[in-house]
């Protein structure tokens, strides 16, 4: 097995897209918090469910048990508009708190998807080694 194929296997590309997505959903939630003040401004909310789903079927395997080949992602999740509530008088659809809710929820997964994409290069890492640990 080649070093390219250990580093772009299914799983490990399935967990970039993942912490890709993670990203992509940071910028989208400080570009809200950014526009809080703005008249008019629609909130934006990065589709995550659906991008994730995609990442996952890609994961999954055929009718005859083999894996599907692992096609490429759309580059950007869908992004939908947020409309703002009939009581809003300057029609900004920004909602600070869900936001700073939205936001640490975000950070707490990317850093989960983080510590998965470590342990597996420090897996690589120990097996490369010998089985005698890395440095």
């Amino acid at each position: 097995m080649s070093g390219r194929m250990v580093l772009d296997d299914p799983a490990t590309r399935a967990l970039g897209r993942v912490l890709d997505l993670r990203a992509q959903q940071h910028a989208t939630i400080v570009g809200n918090l950014a526009h809080a003040d703005t008249p008019g401004f629609k909130a934006r909310r990065l589709d995550f469910r659906d991008a994730l789903a995609e990442v996952v079927s890609s994961l999954e395997k055929g009718p005859d048990g083999a894996p599907r080949p692992f096609g490429g992602f759309a580059a950007e999740a869908r992004v939908d508009l947020q409309e703002a509530p009939p009581w809003s008088a300057d029609g900004n659809s920004v909602n600070r708190e869900q936001e700073a809710m939205l936001l640490n929820e975000n950070n707490v997964m990317y850093g989960a998807a983080a510590e998965l994409v470590r342990r597996r290069f420090a897996s690589l890492e120990y097996a490369i080694s010998g089985g005698h640990g890395g440095g």
